[in-house]
């Protein structure tokens, strides 16, 4: 869990959520990650607007207006 001023966020990695032993990526893998952000008290997430979030490496991002469960698709791993 990560959190700063105005937001808590859990991520859950999606299929395939395997690893290797030492907690790497397993090569030739698709990565989608879902990532919730809860808004603390005094802030929202209303007003956001879809597909509004952008996460560093990822393919594809998605979100509906006014959430904060992002969807981020990573490219195959080398």
């Amino acid at each position: 869990m990560n959190e700063t001023e105005q937001y808590t966020a859990t991520i859950t990695w999606l299929s395939p959520p395997t690893l290797r032993n030492d907690g790497t990526f397993r090569k030739d893998e698709i990565y989608t990650a879902v990532i919730t952000l809860v808004p603390k008290a005094g802030y929202t997430l209303t007003g956001i607007s879809g597909d509004f979030f952008t996460v560093n490496g990822a393919d594809a991002t998605t979100n509906t207006a006014d959430s904060g469960v992002v969807t981020a698709t990573f490219p195959r791993t080398n």
